[in-house]
């Protein structure tokens, strides 16, 4: 078995790389199937490193929903109520 290694990025770096983990997870698994350690797996780190940025598993999810919900008007037409002139 290999040793894992481990390396140090800045922190919204790292914070970016568990969002999208956490994001294909739970959007391939589902919430109650995703785990906290799985996604620390996933990206090298421990789960207490995620604890640490985001809090338990409700909050990560709570945030990777914000984070689409936020992007949501600009991968979808929102003027269709719009009267043309």
């Amino acid at each position: 078995m290999e040793a894992q290694t481990w390396s140090r990025l800045e922190p919204d770096v790292r914070r970016g790389e568990i969002l999208a983990k956490a994001r294909a997870a739970f959007a391939r698994e589902g919430y109650a199937a995703v785990s906290m350690a799985g996604i620390a797996d996933q990206v090298g780190v421990t789960p207490g490193l995620i604890n640490h940025y985001f809090g338990p598993k409700r909050a990560l999810y709570a945030t990777v929903l914000s984070e689409i919900s936020a992007r949501l008007p600009l991968m979808v037409r929102t003027n269709l109520g719009a009267r043309r002139k």
